[in-house]
């Protein structure tokens, strides 16, 4: 390929076998795909394999990060990259979550009051249809990914704003329109090959119902412990309280996710929603691993602040009139020990006066094992 033109070669080969005189009109070309800065490759092994990324991070979370970087540049995997991915995939889960929070809730306690817009409807409507319109004219722009999930996410922000409004104003929120721009961004989303899960399923509704039993049972220990007394200053209520509490998380970011729900505290209040297991249990694993790295760092970073004491205190052991006697590299000091003369002799028979400049950081020197000699003093 490198001595003949491949892709001459290639369409040469397709249209011999297929006895077609014209079988491609284009060639897309995609960029290279990097790690640390070099192109990835089995000959220099430093390539990923699929398979290895799986298993440390979710599908969507990958392929949030191919919709980063256009597909005709250069895509640089990095952990940091993948960071940033993961944080827009956590929005966009944790925002479809709490869309179905939501609209269930409404669902199983009143029916929507109003179906008409007030102004900030008419306004989130207007930006879901301009939404359609701007993905439409991306895809169409060299299928621009990065435009379309910068819309997605944009979208999302209106929402949550528009949220936080009607709770801010104790208004009911129009889970029509809530759910019809839902559908939108899940429609984009799945065009791009992303697979969020449902969460609309109703045999998980009795689950559902289970679940909030037990969320709104932590939330009662929490507030119960939380707003205990000042004045409790009984060691047991303490040890108490925190074991209670240290339960309360576990139950929150540990027994209940496997079940297929999570519980997500938001200022005072605490809601329930329903995840994706799987993603969950990759996700949960890489923040342990996260966690075990700060904490092996921490400890090494501990243990290097002890070293460093341990020869401080040693060090402090030699007086600092006594530090330079020994150096048989100087024959006079004066009365601090701080040496004035080397032992080399000059041409008058006489040793060799210290200079200056050298004189003056062996008193620095004299000075910084003084402070040591006084901050171990005891």
């Amino acid at each position: 390929d490198l001595q003949f033109p491949h892709h001459d070669n290639e369409l040469i080969q397709l249209e011999t076998w297929a006895r077609n005189k014209e079988m491609i009109g284009y060639f897309m070309h995609s960029g290279h795909l990097k790690i640390a800065g070099d192109v990835m490759s089995k000959s220099k092994k430093n390539f990923r394999t699929v398979r290895e990324i799986l298993s440390i991070f979710t599908a969507n979370q990958v392929r949030m990060l191919f919709c980063m970087v256009p597909y005709n540049a250069s895509l640089d995997y990095s952990i940091s990259m993948m960071d940033a991915a993961v944080a827009k995939d956590k929005k966009i889960t944790s925002f479809l979550a709490n869309c179905h929070q939501i609209i269930h809730a409404d669902e199983l306690s009143r029916p929507l009051e109003n179906l008409r817009y007030d102004a900030s409807e008419e306004v989130l409507a207007a930006q879901s249809m301009e939404f359609l319109s701007n993905v439409d004219a991306a895809f169409r722009n060299d299928i621009n990914i990065v435009s379309v999930m910068n819309h997605i996410i944009s979208l999302i922000d209106s929402c949550k704003a528009y949220i936080f409004a009607c709770q801010t104003r104790e208004k009911q929120i129009n889970t029509f329109l809530l759910s019809s721009v839902r559908d939108k961004i899940v429609h984009i989303l799945s065009i791009m090959g992303f697979s969020y899960a449902e969460y609309e399923s109703p045999k998980a509704e009795n689950a559902l119902q289970v679940a909030k039993v037990v969320c709104n049972f932590r939330k009662g220990i929490r507030d119960l412990l939380v707003t205990s007394t000042a004045d409790t200053t009984d060691i047991d209520v303490k040890v108490l309280k925190k074991a209670l509490l240290r339960l309360c998380d576990e139950l929150r970011d540990e027994h209940l996710p496997p079940t297929g729900f999570a519980i997500e505290d938001v200022d005072k209040e605490s809601y329930i929603k329903q995840i994706n297991v799987e993603e969950w249990r990759i996700q949960r694993q890489r923040e342990l691993d996260l966690a075990e790295a700060k904490r092996l760092q921490q400890e090494k970073v501990q243990q290097e602040k002890l070293e460093k004491q341990r020869l401080e205190r040693e060090k402090a052991l030699i007086p600092a009139e006594k530090m330079f006697l020994e150096n048989a590299e100087f024959s006079a000091f004066d009365e601090r020990g701080i040496p004035t003369h080397l032992t080399e002799v000059g041409p008058d028979g006489h040793p060799l006066i210290i200079p200056k400049s050298r004189y003056k950081k062996l008193v620095k020197e004299w000075e910084a094992q003084k402070k040591l000699n006084e901050k171990y003093a005891n």
